[in-house]
């Protein structure tokens, strides 16, 4: 379980690195409307998150394989829910540059929801094996 928690710890790191040089090199290109001030923020939330989520599930799947699909879907939920209050937060809170945060928030979470699935696909095939 520690190599396979660690291999992906790095290849998250890489791959968070990578939308981290695409947003860096895309702030000197696009309007200030279109890149918000705390996306760099949110690619480091979204990297805390991935790893916790995914460390929570492969202990899961050690514990009791049967029941993984109840423990995604719930840890999914969670994060749905997180998600949704920061968003509303945000939005409630007035902060500057509303619609660009909620865009960016999306993007990002695409981004890394992807990069979990795969990864945790990747994982199941393994163990069940």
């Amino acid at each position: 379980m520690n190599t396979d928690f660690f291999r992906f710890v790095k290849n998250i790191l890489i791959y968070t690195l990578s939308i981290t040089l695409i947003y860096s090199i895309s702030s000197h290109f696009l309007d200030s409307d279109y890149i918000n001030s705390n996306t760099f923020w949110l690619i480091f939330f979204f990297l805390g998150i991935t790893i916790l989520v995914h460390y929570y599930l492969i202990k899961a799947v050690h514990k009791d394989f049967n029941k993984f699909f109840r423990y995604f879907t719930l840890t999914t939920i969670v994060k749905l829910l997180i998600y949704l209050l920061i968003l509303i937060a945000y939005i409630l809170l007035g902060m500057p540059n509303r619609i660009s945060f909620i865009v960016n928030f999306l993007i990002l979470y695409v981004f890394f929801t992807i990069f979990e699935i795969i990864s945790i696909s990747k994982y199941n095939k393994k163990i069940s094996k």
